[in-house]
Order: structure tokens, then C-alpha cells, then sequence
């Protein structure tokens, strides 16, 4: 145990298990931000196609705005939910206490350990010394009642998985229904700026042809 005067030394399980928390909440908001972006993307994709074979949209300028939108859409709940919450402060502090509230068992000791050990305050006002180390004992051996996935939990990740499986599931379905036709959807869909027709109209001579769609 570190000089009480200066500086509290905490077991290396402490701080090591808060590292790691800290991590996992960082993977789990990099992955909340990606399926929620694929998961609009997927939606707004199938909703532009919806679109495109109802009315058939003429020109690429509509389908470049529609596509771009969707884009743009997707980006946006990257940034706000996958890597905004990575630019947010996360000390150990803010992890202890979201243990502590998520595991009511260690009683505040991860958070009023952090606290003691980052706190420059004189041992008169931290407590006697042997009540700190009894209080760093308790919360080291108490370790085991962290479970990960309670703290940080991945739920909406799994959800938002579903969303996209059953998105995938209706874009597949559909696709064995008709394959030429939402495959060409797709492609004006993902080559907005390219003139690709949808359909194709041969007179009864057979030397007329016109497309339909751009």
C-alpha cells in the first residue's frame, strides 16, 4: 500500500477490470452505430425501391436525391450513436459508478475507491487508513459479481440485428419472386447516376423498342 499521504494504491484487478468495461462500451457503441446505420440504410434502400417500381422514376437527378439521402441518413446514425459516444470523457470515475448502480451488491465500493485514489485530499479528511484498505479489500474481492454484459449490455445491438436479418429476409423473399426486375431496382438504387431502364415496351412489328424508366 502506497504512503497514505500522497496517493491510495489500488490491486491491479480494479482498475484492469474498469479498462476493460470501458473498452466494451466502446465496442458496443461502435456496434450500436453500425447496425443502426446499416439497419436505415437496408430500410431506406428497400424504400426507395418500393418507390422506383411503383411510379418509375424518370431521370437520375430523383434517384441521386433519394439515394444520397439515404446515405446520408445511414451516416448520421453512425455519428450520433456509434462515434459520438467514443468522444465523450469516460473516466474510471463515471465506469465505477455505473458498476455500482448496475451490480447493488458492492454497496458504492468501486466508485468510493476510484474516488480515494484519485482524490489528493489529506488522510484527516479521506479516513483512517486502515478503514480505506479494508473498504479496497471488500471491493476487490467482491469482483467476481461483475458480469460484463449486466453493465454494458448489448441488447439493443442484438434487436436492431433482428431488424436487419428480417429486413434481409423481405429483400431476399422478394428477389426470388421477381428476380430481374428487383435486381434492376437495386442497381438503380445503388447507381443512381447511371441510366439503367427498368422496363423495355416491343411493338407487335417487332422494330420499336422503347424503355420505360429513364
Amino acid at each position: 500500500m502506497a504512503d497514505m499521504t500522497h496517493s491510495i494504491e489500488l490491486p491491479e484487478a480494479i482498475p484492469s477490470r474498469l479498462m476493460e468495461l470501458r473498452r466494451r462500451a466502446r465496442c458496443v457503441a461502435l456496434a450500436r452505430g453500425a447496425v443502426r446505420a446499416a439497419g436505415v440504410l437496408l430500410g431506406g434502400m428497400l424504400l426507395c425501391m418500393l418507390i422506383d417500381g411503383a411510379v418509375v422514376l424518370t431521370g437520375t437527378a430523383v434517384r441521386v436525391a433519394l439515394t444520397g439521402a439515404v446515405w446520408l441518413a445511414a451516416a448520421a446514425f453512425f455519428v450520433r450513436y456509434g462515434l459520438y459516444p467514443l468522444l465523450r470523457p469516460y473516466p474510471l470515475a463515471a465506469v465505477a459508478r455505473d458498476v455500482d448502480r448496475c451490480v447493488p451488491d458492492l454497496e458504492e465500493r468501486w466508485s468510493t475507491v476510484i474516488e480515494l485514489a484519485e482524490s489528493r485530499d489529506p488522510p484527516s479528511v479521506r479516513g483512517a487508513a486502515s478503514l480505506v484498505e479494508r473498504v479496497i479489500r471488500e471491493a476487490a474481492a467482491r469482483r467476481e459479481r461483475i458480469v460484463n454484459a449486466q453493465v454494458v449490455p448489448a441488447t439493443d445491438v442484438k434487436r436492431w440485428l433482428t431488424v436487419l436479418a428480417v429486413g434481409a429476409g423481405i429483400g431476399l423473399f422478394a428477389l426470388a419472386l421477381s428476380p430481374r426486375v428487383v435486381g434492376l431496382l437495386a442497381m438503380r438504387f445503388w447507381l443512381p447516376g447511371r441510366a439503367i431502364p427498368l422496363t423495355s415496351v416491343t411493338s407487335v412489328r417487332g422494330d420499336l423498342v422503347a424503355v420505360r424508366g429513364e
